[in-house]
């Protein structure tokens, strides 16, 4: 996977997360909005993570690059997991939303790899 569209896409996920949620507030009500924004950032701070981890690796020690992405991938879904048990325990939020904010990093990266496939800045 290209760097760039990481980088990118995590740039763009914060414009995206207040943009949703302005929208879901103005639509619906806070909860909704706040739902979102819950998934959102737990998803940013969990592939943030993810790719921090895999990054360093990579530099320092890429024959550890398999236990490493797997180590990655279920701290990452268990804080999902968390998260979602969290919402799921205190009424205010939605689940449907939170779910949709823990998405919502994969969808960016789709819209970000198709816009720079178009462009032509996709190596």
């Amino acid at each position: 996977m290209n760097e760039r569209i990481y980088t990118r896409t995590f740039l763009l996920m914060w414009p995206f997360i207040i943009a949703i949620a302005l929208i879901l507030y103005f639509v619906s009500d806070i909860d909704i909005a706040y739902s979102f924004v819950l998934g959102g950032v737990s998803s940013l701070l969990a592939m943030s993570y993810h790719y921090r981890g895999i990054s360093r690796t990579m530099k320092n020690n890429p024959e550890k690059i398999k236990f490493v992405t797997i180590t990655n991938y279920l701290t990452r879904y268990l804080f999902y997991t968390l998260i979602l048990f969290i919402a799921y325990l205190k009424e205010d939020f939605s689940l449907t939303f939170v779910f949709l904010g823990l998405i919502s990093f994969k969808f960016v990266m789709m819209a970000n790899i198709l816009l720079s496939r178009k462009v032509g800045d996709l190596e």
